[in-house]
């Protein structure tokens, strides 16, 4: 029996996330934002060319390119402060490997089963997420997807991830969540939020939307990660509430611990199989 894991994030009070960037304090990132530019920019661009001469119609794109180089000079400056890396990046090699009740973990990759889940919309109109219907199925998937993160605990829930992608040209999204177990799952099914989505959903028939999901239930021992110098994302985000049971204290434990050790070098290893991917017990 060799060492247990060690972990690469430290226990937190609030389930990990990801840093704000430092132009984010000044309200840039919301400034620079596509749809933003778009409206304030098309809407400048009018008034401008309407009531002034026509040498002033560049004074939007000059803005906003002053406005993204001032964010950029600002987050270049806050990345540069605490060391080579830019923010949130956990340096080297990790695995994601779930703790113990108690915040510690095991020596041997894979010990818990892990159910993955994949739900989603897609969006096949020319207006995508903007045609009918679009705002408020979009509405009702951001309140369920919030209300899983806020009791993720209760829900059994280790990790959401929200992704986009276009399908043939149709505008989708996709939220991937990683359960404790299957049971966890089908309670968040049968929940009224999750319930109430899909009533509406069926009772408006839009052709023009979709929605979907994937279920897949992964055994102990049938899955393994690895992440070198990324930010914590899909499985390397998933946290678990502990307790320890000397003091009573409770803290979130993220997932990641370090690859750097024989039981996780390999894909084989972190499966908890041999050379020859012969299952180890």
């Amino acid at each position: 029996m060799g060492k247990e894991f060690r972990p690469m994030l430290a226990p937190t009070e609030r389930p990990w996330t990801y840093t704000r960037p430092a132009s984010a304090k000044l309200g840039l990132d919301k400034v620079a934002k596509l749809p933003v530019l778009l409206v304030v920019g098309s809407v400048a661009q009018c008034v401008l060319s309407l009531t002034l001469p026509p040498r002033w119609a560049v004074v939007p794109l000059f803005s906003y390119l002053a406005i993204s180089a001032v964010a950029f000079l600002v987050n270049s400056s806050a990345a540069s402060k605490p060391g080579p890396l830019p923010r949130d990046v956990v340096p080297g090699r990790a695995a994601a490997q779930l703790p113990r009740a108690d915040g510690s973990f095991h020596a041997t990759p894979a010990e818990d089963q892990v159910v993955v889940f994949h739900i989603g919309a897609q969006f096949n109109h020319p207006l995508g997420r903007l045609c009918p219907g679009g705002k408020e199925t979009g509405e009702r998937f951001d309140r369920m997807v919030a209300d899983l993160r806020r009791r993720r605990d209760e829900l059994g829930v280790l990790s959401v991830s929200d992704w986009q992608s276009t399908t043939g040209g149709s505008f989708a999204t996709n939220t991937i969540i990683y359960f404790k177990n299957i049971e966890s799952l089908h309670d968040f099914a049968h929940e009224p939020m999750h319930r109430e989505a899909w009533d509406w959903f069926s009772a408006k028939r839009f052709p023009h939307l979709g929605v979907y999901h994937e279920t897949f239930l992964v055994p102990r021992k049938n899955y393994e990660c690895v992440y070198l110098n990324c930010k914590p994302l899909l499985m390397g985000t998933a946290a678990s509430l502990t307790k320890n049971e000397a003091t009573g204290e409770e803290k979130w434990v993220n997932s990641l611990v370090s690859a750097d050790t024989p039981a996780l070098k390999t894909q084989y290893a972190r499966l908890g199989r041999d050379r020859n991917g012969v299952l180890l017990e």
